[in-house]
């Protein structure tokens, strides 16, 4: 049968992102006769078994394309401030576009001159004072400058309403969106209170990431989580719990800037398509994380 076919693809890949794919086959029989579209998933899942890939779009990270990938779907990223958000997001994203994928980043609260600086500290693989201070060659700056102009990396520096989100997403039709941070999106009418707001920004995305492609949204964690000592939580996303709920994953930062400044904990807090609980420990020489 079909689903005994399905089953020893799945036994035969080790991959944990296949599971989801054959729960949702069976859940789809159990709604009745599904044809065309049943045949479709079951290609798709023989497609995934025969070349050795999984669904959706690399994360930018192989530690975490292995938890899970990019789909139509909502992903935070959440830390406090200083501990590195901005810097991972866009090492992300350059690991991304470097292997051909069309990203948009919207910052909300850098100038676009200042990540752009931040990309050239990535790809130079040195510190971002050495950017900034042209502690290096000039011409190095500039053939970095001349290699990142190259890459399909869309910069959009705010304020920006969601109204202007959404309409430069839908002008350049990125495969994966990027904003930074959902706190600094600006609203583009009265709200009844703070929250409302957020909560009508949190749906927003998550419309655009089931219509349009994945985004990944970076977001503050509460202040409580002290630099030093406090390991965050889901608990600490700050002044709103519909990004928690809307959100299919959930990572977590956190540095010990008093102990351990150059190591970078990325714990996947939640995730849809695999259990959570996993945690990534990185190398953060220079201010960049090594993804």
């Amino acid at each position: 049968s079909l689903i005994d076919r399905l089953k020893e693809i799945v036994k035969k890949k080790t991959d944990t992102l296949l599971l989801p794919l054959f729960l949702g086959v069976v859940a789809l029989l159990t709604i009745g006769s599904v044809g065309e579209q049943l045949s479709s998933l079951f290609e798709k899942v023989k497609n995934f078994y025969d070349t050795a890939t999984v669904p959706g779009i690399t994360t930018g990270s192989f530690e975490l394309d292995r938890i899970f990938t990019l789909r139509n779907e909502l992903t935070l990223i959440c830390a406090r401030p200083s501990i590195g958000k901005t810097v991972t997001a866009l090492k992300l994203l350059y690991n991304q576009a470097v292997s051909g994928i069309a990203v948009q980043f919207f910052s909300l609260e850098l100038t676009e001159d200042e990540v752009v600086a931040r990309l050239c500290a990535i790809h130079l693989k040195r510190s971002l004072k050495d950017i900034v201070y042209c502690h290096i060659g000039l011409e190095e700056i500039n053939s970095a400058l001349e290699y990142l102009s190259k890459l399909p990396i869309y910069i959009e520096p705010g304020p920006l309403t969601l109204p202007q989100i959404k309409a430069k997403i839908f002008e350049v039709k990125p495969e994966v969106v990027y904003i930074d941070y959902v706190q600094k999106v600006q609203p583009h009418t009265k709200f009844p209170s703070r929250k409302d707001f957020l909560d009508y920004v949190s749906h927003e995305l998550l419309e655009i990431s089931k219509r349009v492609c994945p985004v990944v949204a970076l977001a503050q964690l509460n202040r409580q989580v002290r630099t030093g000592k406090d390991e965050p939580t889901i608990d600490h996303i700050k002044e709103t719990g519909n990004f928690e709920q809307d959100a299919s994953n959930i990572i977590l930062l956190h540095r010990n800037l008093l102990s351990d400044p150059n190591t970078l904990k990325m714990r996947v807090a939640k995730c849809r398509v695999n259990k959570a609980g996993y945690e990534i420990t990185v190398n953060f020489t220079n201010g960049i994380p090594d993804l």
